[in-house]
């Protein structure tokens, strides 16, 4: 719908496999799950909007601007370029995978408003009788918060004492199929009598075909090397956030990192995407520090005064990353019976599911939570034992604005506004490490934000 049907589910699917079987053979860091994520799929609407007002092809911009990023992800790979990561804190980390938490919120709201708008028909004028169905809307609350809570309360499971470990973490794991599966079949066949949108439709567009950037306009031309600069800082950062958090010393990984390794392979796969105007990848939040958990074996330990689950051993492999794309490649198969069954609902749940647990560990929610906290309960964490209440609220509110300027520039309705989303992200580099320090004692900044 967002690429007048250009990028459809099977170039999803095709892409994925394409990129994700290649950065597992040949990824320095193989525990890094690339994906199409939200930040991509915003600039991939940029893109479009910006072809439309130039008058020049979709997807013959959207390849050009895809070999002009490669090219500008090379040099970063050449130069070393990233090790200016080493300017990153985990208050930057922390500002954007809250942003990429709140991209999901705000997909699942906009799609059951749009629901909403098309089938509670509170205007009946505007609307053809067929489709105003108010049981549909509210079928769609219930499969939604109900997929969030299913997959929610199996990934809890964990910590309950029923059952034993490995039948726990059995249901831990695999958290978000049965969630999914279930209220599929739920709205498929339980409820069939309420008519209810689908996400999956059928697709005919040709896979590989090679888009003509030659036929370009001038105009065309030099908005791709614009845009392929920008994208290629938006990669080189989700890349390398994503990949820290991976390394996270809290993870006691074996092996080493291979951040320029990594940002040269990733080169070459959006090279093969962008040659046959496949979706774009990169390392992705929260999916590569979840891969990482879903490997490690746990130990309940006294840590800061408090009993938390604590990472002794990560199985270090590839084969999970490259079965994983093995699988999605099989699942083309299942087009359009019987993914054509899961419900657009169901989806929005997925996202609620994904953001909620991609909150854990995220010390800046926490200490938004701090706010709406009183004192006495307040955890005895580390910053809050060493660092005063009122200091830990105002680092708190830096992060706000950061965020509430990512939220501006990233879910703006001007496509030329969205294009400084990546330049504003690595701005808080040197803010974080020039201007913070100025505001807070050195040893405040290592309880709240070391590395």
């Amino acid at each position: 719908q967002s690429t007048w049907g250009k990028m459809d589910i099977k170039r999803m699917i095709i892409g994925q496999v394409i990129g994700g079987a290649i950065y597992s053979i040949f990824g320095g860091q193989p525990l890094v799950i690339p994906v199409t994520t939200a930040p991509i799929i915003l600039f991939t609407k940029i893109i479009k909007n910006i072809s439309s007002d130039l008058g020049d092809d979709f997807l013959e911009l959207y390849s050009a601007s895809g070999i002009f990023c490669t090219i500008f992800l090379l040099i970063f790979a050449v130069t070393n370029s990233c090790n200016m990561m080493k300017y990153c804190y985990r208050s930057v980390d922390e500002v954007f995978g809250l942003f990429i938490c709140i991209a999901f919120i705000k997909d699942a709201i906009q799609s059951e408003v749009s629901i909403f708008d098309d089938r509670y028909c509170v205007d009946k004028g505007t609307k053809e009788t067929s489709m105003c169905n108010k049981a549909t809307f509210i079928l769609s609350i219930a499969l939604m918060l109900g997929t969030l809570w299913l997959g929610k309360t199996l990934f809890n499971f964990q910590k309950s004492p029923y059952l034993d470990a490995k039948k726990r973490e059995f249901l831990g794991d695999y958290a978000l199929p049965f969630s999914t599966i279930l209220f599929s079949f739920i709205a498929s066949y339980l409820v069939r009598d309420i008519p209810s949108d689908q996400i999956f439709e059928a697709a005919h567009s040709s896979l590989f075909t090679i888009p003509n950037i030659m036929n370009l306009s001038a105009g065309g031309w030099g908005t791709a090397i614009a845009l392929g600069f920008t994208l290629s800082l938006l990669l080189f950062i989700d890349q390398n956030i994503s990949a820290s958090f991976v390394n996270s010393p809290s993870n006691n990984l074996k092996k080493g990192t291979a951040y320029h390794l990594d940002m040269l392979v990733l080169a070459m796969v959006n090279l093969v995407m962008s040659i046959f105007a496949f979706p774009f990848i990169h390392g992705a939040l929260p999916y590569s520090p979840l891969h990482v958990r879903a490997l490690a074996e746990f130990e309940e330990r006294m840590k800061q005064g408090v009993m938390t689950d604590v990472i002794v051993k990560v199985h270090e492999t590839r084969l999970t990353s490259a079965i994983a794309n093995i699988l999605i490649g099989v699942s083309i198969f299942l087009l359009p019976i019987p993914l054509t069954y899961i419900p657009i609902p169901v989806l929005n749940g997925v996202l609620l599911y994904v953001a909620a647990i991609s909150l854990a560990g995220n010390e800046f929610f926490e200490r938004l939570l701090l706010w709406v906290t009183e004192q006495s309960a307040y955890p005895p964490n580390h910053y809050v034992r060493h660092v005063k209440q009122r200091k830990i609220h105002l680092f708190t509110i830096t992060q706000i604005v950061e965020l509430a300027i990512l939220c501006a520039l990233g879910f703006s309705s001007l496509s030329y506004l969205k294009m400084i989303f990546p330049i504003a992200l690595l701005s808080f580099m040197p803010l974080r490490h020039f201007l913070i320090p100025k505001l807070f004692p050195r040893e405040y900044l290592d309880a709240l934000d070391g590395h």
